[in-house]
């Protein structure tokens, strides 16, 4: 928790107030600010601008919700807690609308309302570190956007260069371009003369006429002799103290950079800039860019070779730019994935790109890779232990990068048989929220393939695709939230538009098995008079299959979560003693990975439902506990639906007491996901508005409008519910049920 943290809060209630105060804020170092009714409120939100507003529904002069609306409007980004006793859904729907990031029922616990505060205060602290990596990311841009603009302004110099054949004009524009780049007061280019062994003038700018004209200089005698004898870059600066160099005899200069012309060790001449009017003294980027020119300018007077290497650089860096630019627009991790790969083996002439996202806290798993060698080897690569045994283990394991320019030298490598041609690997980290989230993994077919500059730009490229790739993630996460519940609102919605068993399992069951993305999925009822347990569907893909088997209760893993009502999740049914083979045969298909759920109405088990083999990505068809809570929770719903339907199979509706304590069970299972999933709607939404999350097209507009849409639904579902299950519910309210249901049955198709 953040040091002095301040909260408002806007009650009427004294003792709601010290309670507060003296027993949950100060305590645990929190300032507070205090207002009684909801004007002064506003203003002091408004003037004071605290951490976190504790604000209460019914005020007098002004209402919660007023002032949530005047918040809203003005786009306040403060947090706000809504205390209140039980309220409508719409109400909550409404405030979470609004901006409210949680809400209380009075009475509260001290520690029910800490948890919130620490919860609202949390994302922002979390929103101020996204700030703060996002602000690293931009300066990590501008960098990499420098680097381009340098490099560019040097491609296009020595291009022009290599596209002159008169030996004069080249090298006078040789020098033009050394004292543009340095920004300096004049230029010089020797070269050597192979006869006398002494350096002469060739080229020169800015340098007087009769100092220029028959320029010799003996290489043992003087400071560019110097740098033909070592066959090292020179520069020497002093401005504080202004002292004087000795060019020639009556020539002095404040400053100089003299690097060395070289061709296979063997030294051409000298390129030099100086400054003897300014005081300016130059850098090592200076020198950096003129060793760079020189380097292009010796090649341009040899061959063109170089000059075809820097033209590829200049390529890849260009590419390099478009990529960022679109990846960022990508929701679909797969399609960014594969967009990362494809691009970079494509475009930037990679022999091998993939990409590793952590499986678990202890391995990779390569989630794409280019070609169709990275198709196999997705499909087949075994997970990745993150630890100092490999190559892309390292990296993860240390957080930094990693190259290889020959990997016959590199104990780390592992070879891959599909990629038989591997001389060269390069691996960067991807982080994202300061933690490792996978590695970008380069491989080249050169040996000394890549360099410190390579280094250096794959890691800001992989900093760029691990944000894109959390952005995808969350809209993705955000998409899946929608998909079940839109899934739940269909079984809840079935309880009603329902008068039989079978039409409930059928509907629910198909739903369930797209959901889940599974292979096959069955559901059995316990029959209490036998101790079995019977089919009562079975699903491989869309095609319904009826098995004549009957299971004892305890027998296989349908039967054990029957008899134990505890849920089981298998990764490998082969190692699992309590799977019972006979049920996969029945339906002609092999289990590989089995997840089953006990359907429980009362306390009391009726059923199981049971999916088989994840038809997970990349070969990995292992359930989740992400797969696991929210079969869990669909199962909930649907055992009452299931008795819901047999109470109205066997008596009138409304005079059965049972069948209104399992619609007011089946409300208030669907409200817990409700408030979950309208918060991360609306922070979903608030991140689009931001900017922090963009798309391309409308899919992310439609998706959240359609979010929305399935959130008033299931709002006015279970406040259907909560209404039919009253005692005080009438005949009235029972004729217009159908009706109700109906028309939120067609909402939901539509």
């Amino acid at each position: 928790m953040e040091a002095q943290e301040t909260v408002l809060i806007i009650e009427d209630n004294e003792d709601v107030v010290a309670f507060l105060t003296d027993n949950i804020l100060h305590p645990n170092g929190y300032q507070t600010l205090v207002s009684s009714d909801g004007q002064d409120g506003l203003r002091r939100a408004l003037e004071d601008e605290p951490d976190l507003i504790l604000l209460d529904l019914n005020l007098p002069r002004m209402t919660g919700l007023e002032i949530l609306k005047v918040l809203h409007k003005r786009g306040s980004a403060i947090p706000v807690i809504l205390m209140t006793f039980y309220g409508s859904e719409e109400i909550a729907v409404e405030a979470f609308r609004l901006g409210v990031k949680n809400y209380i029922v009075k009475p509260f616990k001290a520690h029910e309302v800490l948890e919130a505060v620490e919860g609202a205060l949390g994302e922002g602290r979390l929103r101020r570190e996204k700030d703060l990596l996002t602000e690293e990311l931009m300066r990590a841009n501008k960098q990499l956007e420098h680097r381009v603009r340098e490099l560019t302004m040097l491609y296009d110099i020595t291009q022009s260069m290599t596209k002159l054949m008169d030996l004069e004009t080249l090298l006078s524009r040789l020098v033009e371009a050394a004292v543009f780049l340095s920004n300096a007061d004049e230029g010089i280019l020797f070269l050597m003369d192979e006869e006398t062994g002494e350096l002469y003038l060739r080229a020169a700018k800015g340098v007087g006429e009769k100092y220029a004209r028959g320029l010799r200089l003996r290489v043992d005698d003087s400071l560019i002799g110097e740098v033909v004898q070592t066959g090292e870059p020179l520069r020497v600066s002093s401005p504080e103290d202004r002292l004087e160099l000795k060019l020639k005899t009556g020539y002095l200069v404040n400053s100089l950079v003299y690097v060395p012309l070289k061709l296979r060790n063997e030294i051409k001449g000298v390129l030099g800039v100086s400054n003897r009017v300014s005081d300016r003294a130059f850098s090592a980027a200076d020198q950096h860019r003129l060793n760079i020119l020189a380097d292009h300018a010796v090649i341009a007077l040899e061959n063109a070779r170089l000059y075809e290497g820097e033209q590829r650089r200049a390529f890849q860096l260009a590419m390099t730019s478009h990529l960022s630019q679109r990846i960022t627009s990508i929701l679909d991790v797969d399609g960014l994935l594969l967009e990362v790969v494809e691009l970079l083996k494509e475009n930037l002439g990679y022999y091998y790109a993939q990409i590793l996202l952590r499986d678990d806290p202890e391995h990779l798993r390569v989630r794409e890779g280019s070609g169709d060698a990275g198709h196999s080897i997705k499909d087949t690569q075994p997970r990745v232990p993150i630890d100092d045994q490999t190559i892309v283990g390292w990296v993860a394991n240390h957080d930094q990068p990693l190259c290889a320019n020959d990997v016959r030298q590199e104990p780390r490598y592992r070879p891959y048989e599909l990629l038989p041609e591997t001389r060269a690997e390069l691996a960067v980290p991807l982080r994202a929220a300061g933690e490792v989230i996978g590695v970008l993994d380069i491989h080249s077919d050169q040996k000394d393939a890549f360099d410190d500059d390579d280094q250096a730009m794959l890691q800001i490229l992989g900093d760029q695709v691990a944000v894109a790739i959390q952005n995808a993630m969350s809209y993705e996460g955000a998409r899946t939230q929608g998909q079940e519940l839109s899934t739940l609102t269909q079984i809840c919605s079935g309880i009603g538009s329902a008068t039989s068993t079978d039409e409930i399992v059928a509907s629910s069951m198909q739903a369930i098995t797209g959901l889940l993305e599974v292979e096959a999925g069955s559901l059995l009822l316990v029959d209490e008079t036998a101790g079995e347990l019977e089919f009562k569907i079975t699903l491989h893909g869309r095609t319904e299959k009826l098995s004549p088997l009957r299971l004892k209760l305890g027998q296989g893993i349908a039967g054990w979560v029957a008899e134990r009502g505890e849920p089981l999740l298998v990764d490998d049914v082969r190692e699992e003693p309590r799977h019972d083979a006979r049920m996969a045969e029945a339906i002609g298909f092999e289990a590989r990975s089995i997840l089953c759920v006990p359907l429980k109405a009362q306390n009391r088990t009726i059923g199981v439902i049971e999916v088989i083999n994840k038809l997970g990505r990349g070969g990995d068809t292992h359930f989740s506990e992400r797969d696991l809570q929210v079969l869990t929770a669909i199962a909930s719903s649907m055992a009452a639906a299931l008795e819901s339907a047999r109470l109205f199979e066997t008596a009138p509706a409304m005079s059965s007491a049972p069948l209104r304590k399992i619609l007011a069970s089946v409300a208030q299972s669907a409200s817990d996901p409700l408030k979950t999933f309208a918060r991360e709607t609306y922070a979903l939404k608030a991140g689009t508005r931001r900017g922090t999350i963009s798309c391309s097209d409308d899919s992310l507009a439609d998706m959240l409008h359609s979010m929305e849409l399935s959130i008033e639904q299931m709002a006015s579902l279970t406040e259907t519910l909560k209404k039919l299950s009253s005692a005080e519910s009438t005949t009235e309210d029972w004729a217009t049920i159908e009706q109700r249901l109906e028309e939120l049955d067609a909402r939901h198709t539509s």
